[in-house]
């Protein structure tokens, strides 16, 4: 059965390249770990034996915590581990995780303010119902982790998750996470007589405690749009890269096709280096490029000249040594481009006058046309005319001369 988590859908979302080496080719990087993920991990383990503590009514006391935080920091820790931002070192990293447990610890406790559900629970649900027997459409399925599913005094549950992010997200971000509104879907079934359900986030570098909630239309319109964003998944073909800043933490660089060269030459002396066949061909093209620009420019200039010199002769065409150029004169309305206010009161005008289906699809060009033959109503005509401007153009024709090979 089709199965899809969160991240997965993440991972498509950032770069279907990335999806495809992680999901499709299941290629393994063994002990790879960003500092930034194996931070994360050690936060939540710690969270996770605080509030298994709680639940047998034992509050363990901060120290307690971060020794076990430490500990656990201290077991886990490999040679994999990679920082990228290279001007904090681990030791940043664990302290940070340190403050996270600390600030944490003494804003909840004594940790009454609800009852823990559950702790770390896995949970996997059908995104659509299973068809009916006779039907032929696979069922997709959801799977996921709650950090902690808990009830208020009052009968609401919450669906609590650790971040130790140090981007802070804003309202619009939160009331548009897809990750913990998909488990509502699930404790939704569970709990179906829940008098409310919240979406918390920890956000435990600024000590925020940030809340959402999602009606049953809301979670309608998610399922909608995930089955659609697993349907292009599904369609996809190419899975191409996105680049993006993401790209230093990712596991896969030196195997990406966006990046694979640098890896590969950036060891080499500098001889090999300098005769290696994608940087040769890389730096003759830049040199072309530049050449281009170049005679690029000195043909435009070369242009301006000859349609001066045509204008001010009244000549139509000019002759050289084997060669002769036709010269084209004319001139032509120039509106207001699309993302100008003048445009938008142009098509508001346009559209009262009934005549803007003339023009959608083809625009400028369209318009254009119009003007040149007159093909609307005078009065029309002249209050569309304002908007324009009378563009100076020219074509150039370059052939050989008459009875020249």
């Amino acid at each position: 059965m089709p199965t899809y988590s969160h991240s997965k859908l993440s991972a498509f979302e950032s770069c279907p390249r990335k999806y495809k080496f992680k999901y499709i080719d299941k290629i393994k990087v063994e002990g790879y770990d960003t500092i930034e993920a194996f931070l994360g991990s050690r936060v939540h383990e710690a969270l996770e034996k605080l509030y298994r503590d709680v639940l047998m009514t034992r509050i363990p006391a901060l120290e307690e915590i971060l020794q076990f935080f430490d500990t656990d920091w201290e077991r886990n820790w490999h040679s994999g581990v990679e920082i990228v931002r290279k001007e904090y070192s681990a030791e940043d990293y664990r302290n940070l995780g340190r403050s996270c447990l600390r600030s944490f610890y003494e804003r909840y406790h004594p940790f009454d303010q609800d009852r823990t559900l559950g702790l770390e629970e896995s949970i996997t649900f059908p995104l659509i119902e299973p068809p009916g027997r006779g039907e032929k459409t696979s069922p997709v399925y959801i799977r996921g982790y709650i950090d902690r599913l808990a009830i208020t005094p009052e009968g609401a549950i919450e669906i609590q998750d650790y971040k130790t992010s140090r981007h802070l997200p804003s309202r619009s971000e939160v009331d548009a996470d897809r990750q913990l509104a998909l488990y509502q879907i699930a404790v939704t079934k569970r709990f179906p007589e829940a008098k409310k359900i919240r979406l918390v986030w920890h956000y435990l570098v600024y000590d925020q405690r940030l809340v959402s909630t999602r009606t049953s239309e809301d979670l309608e319109v998610l399922k909608r749009e995930t089955l659609e964003l697993i349907n292009e998944i599904e369609s996809q073909t190419e899975f191409a890269p996105t680049e993006s800043a993401l790209c230093n933490w990712c596991e896969y660089i030196d195997i990406c096709p966006a990046h694979r060269h640098l890896f590969e030459v950036e060891k080499l002396p500098p001889e090999k280096f300098k005769h290696n066949d994608g940087v040769k061909l890389v730096d003759s093209y830049a040199q072309l490029t530049e050449k281009k620009r170049e005679v690029e420019r000195e043909l435009e200039e070369t242009r301006e000249q000859i349609i001066k010199l045509a204008r001010e002769k009244n000549l139509t065409r000019l002759v050289g040594s084997d060669r002769q150029l036709r010269i084209s004169l004319f001139e032509d309305y120039h509106f207001p481009p699309a993302n100008d206010p003048q445009w938008q009161v142009l098509e508001e005008m346009i559209r009262g006058a009934g005549k803007w289906e003339e023009v959608t699809t083809i625009s400028h060009p369209k318009l254009k046309s119009i003007m040149k033959k007159k093909s609307w109503p005078e009065e029309l005509w002249s209050k569309v005319k304002e908007f324009t401007g009378i563009k100076e153009g020219a074509r150039l024709y370059l052939s050989r001369k008459r009875g020249e090979k």
